[in-house]
């Protein structure tokens, strides 16, 4: 049986991922060539819908064993177009948005739990930590990935990496 509720959880979850990722590589769209902001657009959309279309087909369950490669390799993908970052940045700055957004989850999966309501609990926690995001981490992120070596990059990106690993084989994404 389908579950809108969590499919629009799903959804929501995705636009607040990206929404964070975008606002931490401090993409400026208004740089973008035509071109560059109708394929971005245009795989964002294609991309939301293939990922509504597998949640239907293998259910929500089997659905979250397969996240990393139909939710989390798509969305590396969409913030390779968006950013100038590549290589540790780029990964060190997805790894770190992942934890942000695990954050987030676990803010909603903590309302969803009183409330029973998936959108209810969904909503605020996102609103509140994209806010905090504006806020309080997008200039300490900027001034890492522009002056930051790429060691100690990868040194800053192995808690991102050990909780990733964590968070995977323990909920395997089943908020």
């Amino acid at each position: 049986m389908i579950n809108l509720e969590w499919i629009i959880s799903s959804v929501i979850i995705i636009i607040f991922c990206t929404i964070s990722m975008i606002t931490l590589a401090d993409v400026d769209f208004s740089t973008f060539t035509k071109k560059k902001k109708i394929i971005s657009a245009v795989y964002f959309i294609t991309y939301l819908t293939i990922n509504i279309a597998i949640q239907i087909i293998l259910g929500f369950e089997l659905y979250g064993d397969f996240y990393l490669l139909f939710t989390q390799l798509p969305l590396y993908i969409l913030l390779f177009i968006l950013t100038r970052y590549r290589g540790m940045k780029l990964v060190f700055l997805y790894l770190s948005t992942t934890i942000f957004s695990s954050t987030a989850m676990f803010l909603s999966s903590f309302i969803i739990y009183f409330t029973k309501m998936p959108i209810i609990g969904v909503l605020p926690s996102y609103a509140l930590l994209l806010w905090v995001s504006e806020r309080f981490l997008k200039k300490p992120f900027f001034y890492i990935l522009e002056y930051a070596d790429n060691r100690i990059i990868g040194w800053l990106s192995t808690l991102p990496v050990l909780y990733y690993i964590y968070n995977y084989y323990t909920t395997k994404y089943q908020y």
